[in-house]
């Protein structure tokens, strides 16, 4: 049996909180979690300051015609490029 390690728990939090993990590595995580307190803890102020991150910004769409105008611009960027190679 694997001895738990804070540090290494740690590191997963931001993967583990951006559904990043992979089904098993998510179990273990979960599983290593309730083993410590301290980690525990550490991964839920980390989710309370994302949620709270999430509910402060300010989602908005862009319209349609910036979406295009962006496009164009992207593409004309790549188009120079490819003049130049």
């Amino acid at each position: 049996m694997k001895n738990h390690n804070c540090k290494e728990i740690l590191s997963k939090v931001f993967q583990a909180l951006d559904g990043e993990l992979s089904r098993e590595e998510e179990l273990n995580f979960l599983d290593e979690l309730n083993k410590c307190n301290h980690c525990l803890d550490s991964f839920e102020i980390e989710k309370s300051f994302k949620v709270f991150l999430l509910n402060k910004i300010n989602k908005s769409e862009c319209s349609d015609k910036l979406v295009e105008d962006i496009r164009l611009k992207i593409q004309s960027v790549n188009l120079d490029e490819e003049e130049q190679s």
